[in-house]
């Protein structure tokens, strides 16, 4: 039985799309954790790694996620402090979120069940963000052409989505 339906890398340089795929795999591998999501300050998966657990809409969370840590960051600048949250955790009855900076421009998003231990995820997560962000640091960028692009099919996404979710 295999227990990880999909990893999958997007918009990153192909030199660093396999470690960030390992990264994620590796996280997942060592809790019980139901989908880890890579994403940037736009909302865009950029890499993930989803078990067969997670029945989810992974486009909708990381935007939403890629919103509220906007949100808890703008918050930080009220209360005054130096820097962004480096954190924002979202417990739920069943399910947790924990959405962790990596960079000013990447977090990463880790879905995991309640009766996992949170210190444990904390942890990992930690540990897994301090890689990403070496492994982001040194990967190339794309063109602006590329990024334009990108950007783009990432809009005509977005819009498809929201409209689809927010129906009547």
């Amino acid at each position: 039985m295999e227990l990880y339906r999909t990893s999958q890398t997007t918009h990153l340089p192909k030199e660093s799309a396999a470690t960030v795929r390992d990264q994620l795999f590796n996280l997942a591998a060592k809790l019980n954790i139901s989908a880890v999501l890579l994403v940037n300050s736009a909302g865009q998966i950029i890499a993930k790694h989803i078990t067969e657990t997670w029945q989810n809409d992974a486009v909708s969370m990381a935007v939403l996620s890629a919103n509220t840590y906007a949100a808890a960051n703008e918050m930080a600048r009220i209360i005054n402090e130096d820097n962004n949250f480096v954190t924002v955790l979202h417990e739920g009855i069943t399910t947790s979120v924990l959405t962790s900076a990596v960079n000013s421009g990447y977090f990463l998003v880790v879905v995991f069940p309640r009766q996992t231990t949170l210190g444990l995820v904390r942890l990992f997560t930690k540990k897994t963000v301090e890689q990403l962000g070496r492994i982001l640091a040194g990967s190339s960028g794309y063109s602006r052409k590329e990024q334009s692009d990108l950007g783009q099919e990432f809009q005509n996404m977005l819009s498809r989505e929201l409209d689809r979710a927010f129906k009547d």
